[in-house]
């Protein structure tokens, strides 16, 4: 989450609190640092051309809050969110990004989960289901018409 002007990653220890506070928030799980995924999706973590990072620009857009983590620290709190081991890592042991939506502390969305790609129209679709309010206030367009 934004501390300031930098963007920081958020212990999954912090969820129950941020569920209290936030009625609807987005966590984006991230790969290791060192782990380059062939995505156009990059963490707000770390981004060096924040003018290009699609989460920052849906971030803005829609005014939703997003955490980030590492899927290895936060392996146990999504295997209680009901996701499978292969959603998570790979058969080559390298760390999975996943984009899950909240609302009121509940699972609403997520992309591998509810096999959805881990790509710009993924993470849409999860914000759309997720705050669908939102999500036609700033774009106009109803959640039925983009089915």
């Amino acid at each position: 989450m934004v501390s300031g002007s930098e963007f920081k990653i958020t212990s999954i220890s912090e969820f129950d609190e941020i569920a209290k506070r936030e009625e609807i928030f987005f966590w984006h799980f991230i790969a290791e640092e060192n782990q380059q995924m062939p995505t156009t999706i990059k963490p707000i973590y770390g981004e060096k051309n924040p003018e290009t990072n699609i989460l920052l620009e849906y971030q803005k857009m829609f005014g939703i809050k997003i955490y980030e983590s590492y899927t290895k620290d936060s392996y146990d709190f999504l295997i209680n969110q009901g996701f499978k081991s292969r959603f998570l890592y790979t058969v080559k042991n390298t760390w999975l990004p996943e984009f899950l939506g909240f609302k009121k502390g509940l699972l609403i969305d997520a992309t591998h989960l509810f096999r959805k790609c881990y790509c710009p129209s993924g993470i849409l679709e999860v914000i759309r289901n997720t705050d669908p309010k939102t999500f036609e206030l700033v774009l106009g367009v109803e959640k039925e018409n983009l089915e």
